[in-house]
């Protein structure tokens, strides 16, 4: 019995000997294996959590199976933090961004990074009139891209009250036909392309250098004859002018509020630095009809030339430069248009001031001015207040006239379009505009006001 005892405790004695040499060559090997394929990666999945934040969790739940758009959605915020980008790109599954190689979303991710400048509090899905809103910024551009937007979740990433940034930031994620989410390759390589055209805008802006913004604006304005020439130099040197001359601004003071494939807007920060006044500008870029079209709102100016009406035979009205009004008076119309088509009691009255204000039509022309008229309506003089011209016989000082077309305007004022076709100048507390109407490519008229 105590030989059969004692060869039991041997055995147990192997038996114990052996369990803890397996268990010490399985260790071992869980510890190769952390070696050889990344213990920090390794750890970083099995317990996330030590990291004591977030950003680990969610880099990883694309890991084992497909991500939501949401999920998506909150990828594209972590991957703007800083050594994110290829983590993120990792974690998600290769079907989810097929097409899309590191280079195309570290690219991406850069381009998000303009506008994602705060931190992020909230994401809000985007729907309904909002969703068109934003869907119809693209009709014009890529048919392709319409689809895939008509098609994508939209999110609205929102800011905390601790950043001066209003509003949020929207990404999208596309949707496939099964309703899997996933970042399309056109839509992530056509973002990269409009932000590298916004970059390079601005970058020959900053350097002053001409050639690049003519390479840049002739690729979407693509000039056809001379005179569409004429008004792409005018606008290239007025864009360098007036960032010269008028505002001071810096590339990093550039804020981005949304990019699409074929749309960004920029809010720019600037000094005026006539009067050193802080402003705010929108810059957009807009794909029309496969042409980028950039609304840079410009200020322009009045010249005083045009403040002055000329037919053929002689100078209808100009700017007195002493007295810094317009005159006009019936001597001078009269003997070179002729007799007036109305003025009439329907058309003079006399204020209470005694002062006459009356609309006189001749053919082409109606102006208002304020005065005094005499002789039942044969006699009048006063302070030109509105004229509209209508006829090409008229002309202003620098030759724009109705029928002309519409490039004639743009080599004397190449940021017309982005001003509403209203330019203005200050006399003397006075505000003289200059209001072009425009149909088909052409002036159809031109009003002159003075308040």
């Amino acid at each position: 019995m105590w030989k059969s005892n004692q060869g039991n405790q041997g055995d147990l004695y192997f038996t114990k000997e052996r369990s803890w040499w397996t268990s010490a060559l399985a260790g071992l090997l869980v510890l190769l294996i952390l070696l050889f394929v990344g213990c920090e990666n390794v750890l970083d999945r099995i317990i996330p959590e030590r990291n004591g934040n977030n950003d680990a969790q969610i880099i990883s739940l694309g890991t084992e199976s497909t991500m939501s758009s949401l999920e998506l959605a909150q990828s594209l915020v972590l991957a703007v933090k800083p050594y994110n980008t290829e983590a993120v790109y990792n974690s998600i599954p290769r079907l989810q961004i097929e097409g899309v190689d590191k280079t195309d979303f570290h690219q991406y991710i850069q381009a998000l990074q303009h506008g994602l400048s705060g931190a992020i509090t909230g994401i809000q899905p985007i729907v309904g009139q909002d969703k068109r809103a934003i869907i119809a910024l693209l009709e014009a551009g890529n048919p392709r891209i319409l689809e895939l937007a008509q098609a994508s979740d939209f999110y609205l990433l929102t800011y905390g009250r601790d950043t001066s940034r209003s509003g949020g930031f929207v990404v999208a994620i596309q949707k496939r036909d099964n309703g899997q989410a996933y970042l399309d390759p056109l839509w992530v390589k056509s973002i990269v392309s409009i932000n590298n055209y916004m970059l390079l805008y601005f970058e020959a802006i900053e350097s002053r250098n001409f050639a690049s913004l003519d390479s840049l604006l002739r690729a979407g304005i693509k000039p056809r004859n001379e005179l569409e020439e004429a008004a792409l130099n005018a606008r290239c040197q007025a864009t360098l002018d007036f960032y010269h001359h008028k505002v001071r601004t810096q590339r990093e003071q550039y804020d981005l509020l949304a990019i699409y494939p074929g749309y960004a807007q920029v809010e720019q920060y600037a000094t005026t630095k006539d009067q050193k006044q802080k402003i705010s500008r929108l810059v957009s870029f807009h794909e029309v009809n496969n042409q980028m079209v950039i609304n840079d709102p410009v200020s322009v100016t009045l010249d005083n030339l045009d403040l002055t009406v000329k037919t053929e035979d002689g100078i209808l009205f100009a700017l007195d430069a002493s007295r810094n009004n317009i005159m006009v008076t019936s001597v001078i119309f009269d003997r070179l248009l002729g007799t007036p088509l109305s003025h009439n009691n329907n058309t003079c009255y006399r204020t209470s001031a005694g002062k006459d204000v009356f609309t006189i039509e001749y053919p082409g022309i109606i102006i208002s001015a304020s005065g005094s008229c005499t002789d039942e309506h044969q006699r009048w003089s006063g302070k030109l207040t509105r004229a509209e011209i209508f006829y090409s016989n008229y002309e202003l000082g620098s030759g724009l006239k109705p029928g002309m077309n519409i490039n004639e305007l743009y080599v004397h004022y190449p940021f017309a379009r982005e001003n509403n076709y209203l330019i203005q100048s200050q006399i003397d507390g006075k505000t003289y505009t200059l209001a072009i109407q425009v149909e088909s490519d052409t002036i159809s008229k031109l009003t002159i006001t003075c308040e």
